[in-house]
């Protein structure tokens, strides 16, 4: 929960990706207005319905995806196994 070293964050901020999950989406920053908070808002983050679209969201779950289906035949193979006993 450490603030990160002001240098490291200024280094990613400038690849898009980091900047668009790290960054609030403007329709929070305007919630985040309207309750009178505005000092350090960065508006350059991704709104919900962007997030499926998004290269890290989209390996994650094929990588999660894979991992079921192996786990699902793992699981499929030993009941086999168990109903012919």
């Amino acid at each position: 929960m450490a603030e990160p070293a002001p240098e490291v964050l200024e280094t990613a901020l400038q690849i898009e990706d980091f900047r668009r999950a790290y960054e609030l989406p403007p329709s929070l920053g305007e919630v985040l207005k309207e309750a009178g908070i505005e000092e350090g808002i960065e508006e350059r983050g991704m709104e919900p319905e962007e997030w499926s679209q998004f290269g890290a969201v989209i390996k994650t779950m094929e990588e999660f995806e894979e991992a079921y289906i192996t786990f699902r035949e793992k699981v499929a193979d030993f009941a086999c196994s168990v109903k012919a006993r």
